[in-house]
């Protein structure tokens, strides 16, 4: 929740966005390092995923660039908003780990496109995307869902945010 912390003390929001950006890479690049050393994500197939992803982030960021802080302010507030009504949602229990085929979705991959999408976009909550996408779209426990959204967003993350500083976006003092 370090965008609207961002926000709140004094940068424009899509500043905050751009800025939110650096901590996400470094965070993801750790933890997908730390994954891939203890055996959890097939490097090949996860960079296979983060290549799908990568058109959409770019077009994401650049749109949320190009947007403005108005409209970008609103959007936030409505995933803010459908993110906090999801924490109050009934939870239901995930009873299997893999799809009953043991084959991925033919959905993944355009899934992974708009994943892309939102996360170069706006980021919030892209996490949590990641994982149900890819638990139920994809044949992996959660263990190995993990490692590989972090290695999709680690992925991802560097262009987005070099988009983000060429556009001048991101307040280095703050990240």
């Amino acid at each position: 929740m370090t965008l609207p912390v961002l926000i709140f003390v004094g940068l424009d929001p899509i500043t905050a966005n751009g800025t939110n950006r650096i901590g996400i890479f470094v965070e993801n690049v750790t933890a997908a390092r730390t994954f891939c050393h203890h055996n959890l994500v097939d490097l090949k197939a996860g960079v296979k995923l983060a290549l799908w992803t990568l058109p959409g982030a770019i077009l994401g960021a650049i749109a949320s660039v190009h947007i403005g802080n108005f409209w970008f302010q609103r959007i936030l507030v409505i995933v803010l908003a459908f993110s906090t009504a999801s924490l109050f949602s009934p939870k239901r229990a995930i009873e299997r780990s893999e799809r009953p085929d043991g084959v991925a979705s033919p959905w993944l991959y355009p899934t992974m496109l708009g994943l892309g999408f939102y996360g170069g976009f706006m980021q919030l909550g892209i996490g949590f995307l990641f994982i149900f996408t890819l638990r139920h779209l994809l044949t992996k426990n959660l263990a190995h869902v993990n490692a590989y959204k972090t290695l999709i967003i680690a992925v991802y993350t560097l262009p987005a945010t070099l988009i983000f500083a060429w556009m001048g976006q991101i307040h280095w003092g703050s990240a």
